[in-house]
């Protein structure tokens, strides 16, 4: 009389325990991947809605609304925050309102009229820089995945490329730099 085994052998627990990490070593990128696209669309409805805030208040008003009349205009402020903020920073908003756009570089709530390609918001946060600290001095890495969200004043959310920003002087007592994006006035005369 044949007694027969229970359980597994030695080999076998170890064949289904490297098939096992084998299937997680390839899907958990997939399920990275997957994450930071569904947190990018967020984004993007986010900016989306944004516009659609400046619209409401250009149609109210007449004038475009400076960004801390359109931050306090914004009832829901889920809008303001981007999913891949960290919160390290205490502001109203994760996103970056710009002000002063070309070719003037006057502010933009002065003008009566925005080139629709105009970019007025940008999300720097998808590009996984993990800033850390080395003494006294804070390290910010190059970044991994070199996209931008921007919302253009005509309501289109596009990502752009590192690589296509540019940057131009803007002359006065105290010259700074200001970073002109693809399709703006002004973006074929600035310097990298």
């Amino acid at each position: 009389m044949r007694r027969q085994r229970l359980g597994f052998t030695l080999v076998e627990l170890l064949l289904v325990i490297t098939i096992v990490s084998v299937l997680a070593g390839i899907l958990f990128p997939v399920f990275r991947q997957a994450r930071k696209e569904s947190r990018m669309s967020v984004c993007s409805s986010n900016l989306r809605q944004i516009g659609m805030a400046y619209e409401m208040y250009l149609a109210d008003y007449e004038a475009y609304p400076n960004p801390v009349e359109l931050v306090h205009s914004v009832r829901d402020s889920r809008i303001l925050v981007c999913p891949e903020d960290d919160g390290f920073d205490e502001a109203a908003s994760s996103y970056t309102f710009r002000s002063m756009l070309p070719p003037d570089f006057k502010p933009y709530w002065t003008r009566s009229y925005l080139d629709p390609n105009t970019v007025l918001v940008v999300c720097n946060h998808h590009l996984e820089q993990h800033p850390y600290h080395r003494g006294e001095a804070r390290i910010v890495p190059p970044p991994s995945y070199p996209f931008k969200l921007a919302l253009r004043s005509g309501g289109a959310v596009e990502r752009i490329h590192l690589s296509k920003v540019r940057e131009v002087i803007v002359p006065g007592d105290r010259p700074t730099f200001i970073r002109v994006y693809p399709g703006e006035v002004g973006y074929d005369r600035a310097t990298r």
